[in-house]
């Protein structure tokens, strides 16, 4: 049998279990088919749907990032870690692609924080904070900001650019010049203003 045939079968025995149309997380949690077979030989679920004499379901609407964050914390909480995204894609509503796509993969614990926190969800959800924070203990400085968009590297880049700032701007706002030999008998760094001029070249 090939690979198009056992789709479109598992879909006919799908949708006699369910009474209706599979939809593509169902096929993908019930079948031991992966999603790049599906895509390659019908370029989509519900082309493979028609091509198993069935009908596919009405096109949900955009999907709300706060649903997406959610069920990512779902999965988290049922395996007690951050999850891989083959994980996810085993045990999730959605895909991680469409997670990568809408919120981006790597982003998802710091959402997750924020989105709590901005709805007053930390009770519900104070476990799964938990292993998050374990995982990325930082992420708890960006609680406190009030910027619900501010990713973690921004935070960090900030710091960053403050300590290059603090190295070289003295308190004055002038510029800090630091000797090329800093020996122990070597002058410390001193703060400088706009050079006063020399004469020479002047007429």
């Amino acid at each position: 049998m090939s690979m198009r045939d056992e789709i479109i079968r598992e879909i006919k025995k799908l949708g006699e279990k369910l009474g209706r149309a599979p939809s593509q997380a169902e096929f993908r949690r019930e079948t031991k088919i992966s999603w790049h077979q599906v895509y390659k030989h019908f370029r989509g679920m519900r082309t493979a749907v028609r091509a198993a004499g069935l009908e596919p379901g009405p096109r949900g609407g955009p999907l709300a990032e706060q649903a997406l964050v959610l069920d990512w914390a779902r999965v988290v909480r049922e395996l007690g870690r951050l999850p891989s995204r083959a994980e996810y894609d085993a045990r999730g509503k959605h895909h991680s692609v469409t997670l990568h796509a809408r919120v981006g993969w790597h982003q998802m614990a710091h959402r997750f924080v924020l989105l709590i926190r901005e709805f007053h969800l930390e009770r519900e959800w104070a476990d799964v904070e938990q292993i998050v924070l374990r995982k990325y203990p930082l992420l708890e400085r960006s609680i406190h900001r009030s910027a619900i968009s501010l990713q973690p590297q921004d935070i960090w880049a900030e710091d960053r650019l403050k300590l290059e700032r603090d190295r070289f701007i003295g308190p004055s706002g002038h510029r800090i010049t630091t000797p090329a030999n800093q020996g122990p008998d070597c002058w410390g760094p001193r703060e400088v203003g706009n050079p006063e001029p020399s004469g020479r070249g002047l007429t």
